[in-house]
């Protein structure tokens, strides 16, 4: 702003990192090309959500469910590894789902990805997004992202009600090029009640399971 709160226009010739008091932003100059086929793009993600969102519920076992559950936010952030944790009174308590990542590595100390993202997410009950791309300061002092040569991660709380959060799914990508978009927040959003509903559902199945087994001669 200027001295007399008129808008300063800038015209970037290349990708320039700007801070706005704490917050991080990328600039990219983009050619009309390029803005259309964006547009275009960003048209057809919206539209396949749609289509995720009126698909009916498949005849599934609760694991299927579960890991259905994982792929499809994968497919929705385009990330290559996923978890999806259960989560009680704030804690994670166990892994539900994984890809890509060592089955249950969360309970015994190897997690690959980003603690400091999934606590952040479980404490705030909001999603986190970090790249390379957009986030190089936030994303370079964590150990296990350099170490694990991660481009890009989410977070994501899953909450059945405001109050009643029960669930986590946790997404990352090694493309150093990856970055989250507000778009992409948008449709992870638009996807993440869907998501908190199928998983309430899939563990009651799961649980209505185990009490039949243990229940039979």
């Amino acid at each position: 702003m200027g001295s007399g709160g008129g808008v300063v226009e800038h015209v970037f010739e290349r990708k320039t990192r700007l801070a706005i008091g704490d917050v991080l932003a990328l600039a990219e100059p983009v050619t009309p090309s390029e803005a259309r086929q964006r547009e275009a793009r960003a048209r057809s993600r919206r539209d396949s959500i749609t289509q995720l969102q009126a698909i009916g519920p498949a005849a599934q076992t609760p694991g299927e469910t579960l890991q259905s559950i994982l792929l499809q936010l994968m497919q929705i952030a385009e990330c290559e590894r996923g978890m999806l944790f259960e989560v009680n009174e704030g804690r994670i308590v166990r892994t539900l789902a994984t890809q890509g990542i060592e089955a249950d590595n969360w309970s015994r100390g190897g997690f690959s990805g980003s603690h400091g993202a999934v606590e952040r997410a479980l404490a705030d009950r909001a999603p986190v997004f970090l790249s390379k791309a957009a986030d190089a300061t936030g994303m370079a002092g964590r150990a296990s992202v350099i170490s694990g040569g991660i481009g890009a991660l989410a977070a994501l709380p899953l909450l059945q009600a405001p109050d009643q959060l029960i669930g986590l799914c946790y997404l990352d990508s090694l493309d150093s090029e990856r970055s989250f978009t507000e778009l992409d927040g948008e449709l992870l959003g638009a996807f993440s009640g869907r998501a908190a509903t199928m998983l309430a559902l899939a563990l009651v199945d799961a649980r209505i399971e185990a009490l039949s087994r243990a229940h039979r001669p």
